[in-house]
């Protein structure tokens, strides 16, 4: 299973590649999370067989499967269902996008909101792995707003929730700032570093947690 489960990440790596590929240089469109994931899953459907070497082998790909996570329902954007012989393994993919620009010209606010909701994915991520035959997923972001990857300053208290190029978080963060007057109690116990993609204006990141 782990061999198999190698070559399933080896074609998610090729997958995001592609992506990133595709959008640099506008041969495909996204304007939020749910175009994005339209267009990360149709890359994945259409390669992922492609890890499948011996009979006992298969893999489906489901978007916005849900589960609980303390007593509360959540969708997870994509799930890769994973299965050789009698074992089997989900492996969650989570994704945010923030465009400067909304489709209709206007220019998106709420970036504390933003960073946050990658934080908060990453501690659903977490959370996922402990769901019987769950596994260590991913983290998967978009924008074209420089400002969260290499700020001028890091003034504002959203920035508890750092998401610039070279950020390292280590187990045991636990973090409270209160983001749009809402209380938060956010728990971090992988490690994490930020290293991001730049290209032709866009910046890609890939999180998974050691």
């Amino acid at each position: 299973m782990k061999e198999f489960q190698k070559r399933i990440q080896d074609i998610i790596n090729e997958c995001w590649v592609a992506f990133i590929q595709q959008l640099s240089e506008r041969t495909i469109r996204i304007s939020k999370e749910a175009s994005m994931q339209l267009e990360f899953s149709y890359l994945l459907k259409t390669n992922i067989n492609k890890a499948i070497k011996n009979i006992d082998e298969s893999i489906w790909v489901d978007l916005e499967k849900a589960v609980v996570i303390n007593n509360r329902s959540r969708e997870i954007d994509v799930v890769i269902e994973i299965s050789k012989g009698k074992m089997t393994r989900f492996l969650p993919i989570e994704m945010k996008c923030y465009r400067t620009f909304a489709t209709s010209g206007g220019r998106r606010a709420a970036h504390d909101i933003f960073k946050y909701k990658v934080y908060e994915d990453m501690e659903l991520l977490e959370s996922y792995s402990n769901l019987p035959n769950y596994i260590n997923g991913i983290q998967l972001t978009v924008t074209d707003n420089v400002s969260m990857v290499f700020p001028k300053n890091k003034n504002a208290k959203s920035w508890t929730y750092d998401t610039s190029e070279g950020t390292r978080l280590r187990g045991g963060v636990n973090l409270n700032t209160p983001i749009g007057g809402h209380p938060v109690n956010l728990v971090l116990s992988k490690n994490y570093t930020f290293n991001w993609d730049n290209r032709n204006g866009f910046y890609f990141l890939m999180l998974r947690g050691s």
